[in-house]
């Protein structure tokens, strides 16, 4: 299990952009060879 903590103090004066996949191998695989 993994687990990730923000300190959402150190984002005010920047702005940011936070995403999250969650997926199987192959298809983070599949969809990188597709973006290249």
């Amino acid at each position: 299990m993994a687990i990730h903590k923000l300190l959402i103090n150190d984002f005010i004066s920047e702005d940011y952009e936070l995403i999250a996949i969650h997926s199987t191998l192959e298809d983070y695989r599949l969809a990188y060879f597709i973006n290249q």
